[in-house]
């Protein structure tokens, strides 16, 4: 999680300018419109670059001031953006615990012959997969009158024993959205998978979700775990809606300050309301809407991105190419790890094709 900590403006008033940033529900609904549902195509998910904190400046013997100033503000910047990692560890923890603990409901049963049944089939057919075992596993396990494999739930379940087992608090502080918006939610747009393709770091006020956000629907049938891991994702959708209301009114507030700024120094220099017009018209057909910093954390974005698309590359090529696949002699591993490139290469194929479009805005 990363924050953003703009320059104290003493005694200034900004027209426009916002205390903390909310998601209204008619803001929230129109990126909730305008989100692509793509189908599981097995491209995964993916996560953009991730910014690295400043680290706290020394202030040397004889700087002035100024300098002072601003290395107490930039080492007070550090000590928040450090504390907004370890808050998003936390976060993550809390992930962790509700997963095990909501997932327990739903555990597959214990069977005390597993572990012997399962030493004796690797020994007995030492070239299977850990599909295959695990195949033969659950049918030794049935033979027995257990069912091993994941119960199929679906989400209208998990709610309801979220509900039944009061742990509605801990849901909605994890997604950050309440309970009845959550099923609300669902009901409109069914049960997706919500991951990040970008750094957060790159929302803008004219950012689309479709741009960062990868949403893949859960099939019906999918595992408990699966439905549950769906459920928490919305916390990916609800953040996105949070930063770009924050990145909007950040950027009213600028636009107010700025063009009142532009206006005073006109003022100054003697031009006349027609020369103001005439430069802003000017600036408007050519200016981009990135600046230089925000482009350049792009260009890493991207660079990053084709880096590993090349890694990916090479791995597949060194293990024979994607063609092996269909090789009948191909062991398990090799597959599974040719087949992981695959999926981090569709990946980063999809996140280098957004950022080229973004830099071309």
């Amino acid at each position: 999680m990363t924050t953003k900590v703009k320059n104290e403006k003493s005694g200034a008033k900004v027209r426009g300018s916002h205390k903390g940033a909310k998601v209204s529900a008619k803001e929230l609904q129109t990126v909730t419109g305008s989100v692509v549902v793509s189908s599981p195509d097995g491209s995964g998910v993916g996560s953009g670059a991730s910014g690295s904190g400043d680290s706290a400046p020394v202030v040397g013997v004889g700087s002035s001031s100024a300098s002072s100033i601003r290395a107490k503000r930039m080492d007070e910047r550090a000590k928040l953006e450090n504390s907004m990692r370890f808050e998003g560890f936390k976060l993550s923890c809390g992930v962790r615990d509700f997963s095990a603990k909501l997932g327990g409901f739903f555990a597959v049963p214990e069977w005390s012959e597993k572990e012997d049944t399962e030493n004796k089939i690797r020994a007995t057919f030492p070239d299977w997969s850990d599909d295959m075992v695990n195949a033969a596993v659950n049918a030794a396990a049935k033979k027995a009158g257990l069912d091993l494999s994941a119960p199929a739930v679906s989400v209208g379940r998990v709610l309801a024993v979220v509900r039944r087992e009061g742990l509605i608090p801990e849901l909605v502080s994890l997604v950050g959205m309440s309970f009845a918006k959550i099923r609300e939610h669902i009901a409109a747009h069914g049960l997706n998978n919500y991951s990040f393709r970008l750094g957060v770091g790159a929302i803008r006020s004219n950012s689309n979700i479709n741009d960062f956000v990868d949403v893949v629907p859960v099939a019906s049938g999918s595992s408990a775990s699966a439905v549950i891991g769906a459920l928490l994702s919305l916390a990916n959708f609800v953040d996105f809606n949070k930063r770009l209301s924050a990145a909007k009114s950040s950027d009213r507030s600028d636009y107010s300050q700025f063009i009142s700024l532009a206006v005073r120094l006109g003022k100054r220099l003697g031009y006349d309301i027609d020369r103001v017009l005439s430069d802003i018209r000017y600036d408007f057909d050519t200016c981009s809407t990135s600046d230089y910093k925000e482009r350049k954390q792009l260009q890493k974005n991207l660079a990053s991105a084709t880096a590993t698309i090349n890694d990916c590359n090479d791995l597949i090529l060194s293990l024979g190419g994607v063609t092996v696949l269909n090789d009948k002699d191909i062991t398990a591993k090799v597959a599974r790890t040719i087949k992981s490139a695959l999926k981090r290469r569709g990946v980063a194929y999809s996140v280098a094709s957004t950022i080229e479009k973004l830099l071309d805005m």
